[in-house]
């Protein structure tokens, strides 16, 4: 291949590059075409370009199509696009694909008569590749029973995606009534949409918090949880989700909230997104530290440097008082709060020692620092609800 990208390049007078990737010999396929999709992009940026084009035809369509469908994507129905981000910097690299509406035979028709010889991945004949298996012994016994299968699964997939991207558009309507990750959710809320919605906020509620894509056996298992099937359900990473009280709520375990962990900035900012909890944050030096409110607390100068991080609860939290090192599960308990609204308690930590517990209270030095002395002002905003 790299023989022939290299006469390519001597007849055209262009430019090629290549790359070695050290991947161990049972990668998925996944896993390869994220390093391929990497590659271009980082390429693509280097020198300029906006637009990468991969000749991805018809064929890989219909193939793209039935093996999404075996895996239950509902969305990934759609196949693949014409034209999609290819990272996720600005501006975009976009990937095209301008042969989708080719077939394979058509193609290698068009090479043979310009006497291009097509390069052949290797990889194409390893059938440990559920697509290769599709490719080479599925597709071939549809066409003599089915001859237009190709071009029905080709249309099809493009028509469910115009269906996909119409109820996206209403989850993302009902999705903005809910509150925002990773607030709980009444579970009659969600129950009182139609299925093909309620999915897709359900799918989009757990991203948001999460950060996790829900497959179709996970999405099934948290209908069960809505449904009143099953009380819980394990997702994945160590995320579970649960049904308490009409309320619906997603717990991590000590190392996922470890994970969705944020450290503490000390450079000065304004409308920062505190991704995964629903706040942006402002952080600005001022002369006199100001009393402290739910949202908003001032840090002393002195404290600058230390490592202080944004997360959620984990067990042996405490919170300095005057009634000394109070357990932060007992403060919301007696506040009220129920489990799963606990599960959603945002927290400004150093290591087991809470200093700020948002929109409750904060640790007696913090509660105290208005005498005068400068400071750093932080404070924490509603954030835009993201879209499903």
């Amino acid at each position: 291949a790299v023989i022939t990208l290299q006469a390519a390049s001597t007849d055209l007078a262009l430019p090629y590059f290549t790359e070695t990737a050290d991947l161990p010999p049972d990668s998925p396929e996944a896993a390869l075409r994220t390093v391929r999709y990497a590659f271009l992009a980082r390429t693509a940026r280097t020198w300029g370009a906006t637009h990468v084009a991969v000749a991805h035809h018809a064929d890989d369509q219909a193939e793209t199509f039935l093996l999404r469908l075996l895996r239950g994507a509902v969305a990934g129905l759609r196949a693949m696009q014409p034209v999609r981000p290819l990272d996720g910097l600005a501006p975009p690299i976009r990937l095209v694909r301008p042969l989708l509406d080719c077939r394979r035979a058509a193609l290698h028709a068009v090479c043979a008569a310009a006497g291009i010889v097509p390069v052949e991945d290797p990889s194409n004949n390893n059938e440990r590749f559920r697509r290769n298996a599709l490719r080479r012994s599925i597709m071939p016994s549809l066409q003599p029973l089915w001859p237009a299968a190709v071009s029905v699964l080709t249309r099809t997939a493009h028509w469910l995606g115009e269906d996909d991207a119409y109820l996206q558009a209403l989850a993302a309507e009902a999705f903005r009534d809910l509150p925002p990750a990773p607030a709980p959710i009444q579970v009659a809320a969600l129950l009182a949409l139609p299925g093909p919605i309620r999915r897709r906020v359900l799918r989009a509620w757990v991203q948001a918090r999460t950060g996790l894509a829900l497959n179709s056996t996970q999405l099934a298992a948290g209908e069960g949880v809505l449904s009143g099937e099953r009380t819980g359900a394990t997702l994945a990473r160590g995320w579970t989700l649960h049904r308490a009280g009409g309320w619906l709520t997603l717990a991590g375990s000590a190392e996922t909230t470890e994970q969705t962990a944020c450290p503490f900035s000390w450079q000065e900012t304004a409308g920062t997104h505190l991704w995964p909890w629903p706040f942006v944050i402002c952080l600005q030096p001022v002369p006199a530290a100001l009393a402290a409110t739910p949202f908003q607390v001032c840090l002393p100068q002195s404290w600058q440097g230390r490592e202080l991080v944004w997360r959620g609860l984990l067990p042996g939290d405490r919170l300095a008082s005057g009634q000394g090192r109070l357990r932060v599960a007992e403060i919301l308990r007696q506040r009220g709060y129920h489990p799963t609204q606990r599960a959603a308690q945002l927290v400004l930590a150093e290591g087991s020692d809470v200093h700020w517990l948002v929109g409750v209270r904060c640790s007696e030095a913090l509660r105290h620092n208005d005498g005068g002395a400068a400071a750093w002002q932080v404070s924490l905003e509603p954030s835009q609800q993201p879209h499903a």
